[in-house]
């Protein structure tokens, strides 16, 4: 998969996953949280034994809010919303 929202990097055994959205104060998106969902999946090998999650700037290290609007500014409604971190968070580890 090719990412545009974060950056996973892996080496020796530690994987590093950075939400790259500084501008947004590394706002989760729905496909920020697709992205996320598959590179921790990609954490399960046996090879990596830590991993390292980061946000991108000096501001904020994420926000835990979806972004309001999509990459073109059209307003989301309830139906096309992303998930929180928080169920991203859930659907990790449940």
């Amino acid at each position: 998969m090719e990412y545009k929202d974060i950056i996973f990097e892996r080496k020796a055994g530690i994987a590093r996953i950075t939400i790259n959205r500084p501008q947004r104060y590394n706002a989760c998106t729905q496909e920020t949280v697709h992205e996320l969902i598959d590179a921790f999946n990609q954490c399960m090998d046996e090879e990596i034994g830590v991993v390292v999650f980061t946000g991108a700037g000096d501001k904020a290290f994420i926000s835990d809010s979806c972004a309001s609007s999509d990459r073109t500014g059209t307003p989301r409604d309830k139906d096309t919303a992303c998930p929180t971190l928080s169920n991203f968070i859930l659907s990790v580890y449940i």
